[in-house]
């Protein structure tokens, strides 16, 4: 298993995650790879990651604004 901080490195080499705290707080958590429907706001996930604790963390590709990594809460599974 990686660690979120290995997939946004290689994601997306140049995005400084210390600038959004809600992925600060996730940098070094245990993540899986999930593809499918997003737990977020977000329309243009296709890929995202989830944490033991129960976080998405996706890689948002849109293309009017840029990419970012939205963070979500997964309700239930």
């Amino acid at each position: 298993m990686k660690t979120l901080r290995e997939v946004i490195t290689s994601q997306d080499p140049g995005y400084d995650w210390r600038a959004n705290k809600s992925v600060a707080k996730l940098i070094d958590a245990r993540v899986e790879e999930r593809s499918g429907v997003w737990p977020g706001k977000h329309r243009n996930v296709h890929v995202w990651w989830e944490t033991p604790n129960g976080y998405a963390v996706g890689f948002n590709e849109n293309p009017s604004t840029g990419w970012s990594w939205p963070v979500a809460k997964i309700k239930s599974r």
